[in-house]
């Protein structure tokens, strides 16, 4: 197996780790609800309640742009360049949004929990490699 296709495959394990979130917020949303009891916990004491629609759907969103940007850079992937360049675009993006739920608060509490932000930042395990095998590729030349 050429480096190329070698990086493409480790590539494509980011995107069923891009879609870990999703399903954690729709396992979370179907049955435990204890990231909306965390929001509940944050909005209750100032009169709030806190949308179930708007706090998963950011999960979701995040999973979303996570899963493009994984896909988009595994099928770049094939040439060094483009690939280099999508992979680094999507490792800053994936890193971007972690921050996000890392740092999201409200009512001086963080809204998500640092397990989400974990989370979010899986795909960044097999993308570094896929990004390493690239860069070695061109340094061989």
């Amino acid at each position: 197996m050429t480096t190329a296709r070698t990086a493409r495959a480790t590539a494509l394990i980011a995107v069923p780790c891009a879609a870990l979130l999703a399903a954690a917020a729709g396992v979370d949303q179907a049955s435990t609800h204890q990231l909306i009891d965390h929001a509940s916990a944050i909005y209750a004491p100032n009169g709030k309640t806190a949308a179930p629609a708007i706090v998963y759907g950011i999960l979701y969103a995040v999973a979303a742009v996570s899963l493009t940007v994984w896909t988009t850079a595994a099928l770049a992937a094939r040439r060094r360049g483009l690939g280099i360049v999508a992979l680094t675009t999507a490792t800053v993006v994936t890193i971007a949004s972690a921050l996000g739920l890392f740092t999201v608060a409200e009512y001086g509490s963080v809204l998500y929990p640092p397990v989400w932000g974990l989370l979010a930042l899986i795909p960044l395990i097999p993308g570094a490699a896929a990004t390493v095998q690239l860069a070695r590729r061109g340094s061989a030349l």
